[in-house]
């Protein structure tokens, strides 16, 4: 648990074919940072942001396309109790290609996704 306070930075990077070692559809890369802060006992923020990059061999469906992809989150937490908190959360998705897919079954660029959540850690 953080303490008030208390922050916390980290990030964490690996990938395939590094320093000019791949060939053809094998490389991959992902790189992520974070941030977390908690000014008082009941609240805290955090920061998140991701990179990915593929050649075309992880995006499942969309395999075959060259793209890159990043996100950034932001989440808002509230600390009711010993082991229980909730969250709202807002993430922005972008990628260089069209690897979204809408409800329409169309494609696009981006995509956003808001959730609140009750999280209970024992």
């Amino acid at each position: 648990a953080h303490e008030q306070g208390g922050a916390a930075v980290g990030a964490a990077g690996t990938g395939t074919g590094t320093g000019g070692a791949c060939s053809g559809m094998t490389c991959w890369q992902g790189v992520a940072g974070y941030a977390h802060y908690k000014p008082f006992d009941f609240v805290g923020v955090s920061l998140r942001g991701e990179f990915f990059h593929d050649d075309g061999v992880r995006l499942g469906a969309f395999a075959g396309v060259n793209a890159n992809i990043a996100e950034g989150t932001g989440t808002l937490h509230f600390y009711l109790a010993d082991g229980l908190e909730t969250r709202l959360e807002f993430r922005h998705d972008y990628a260089n290609q069209s690897v979204f897919t809408r409800g329409s079954g169309t494609t696009r660029r981006f995509q956003d996704t808001a959730s609140a959540e009750v999280v209970y850690s024992f």
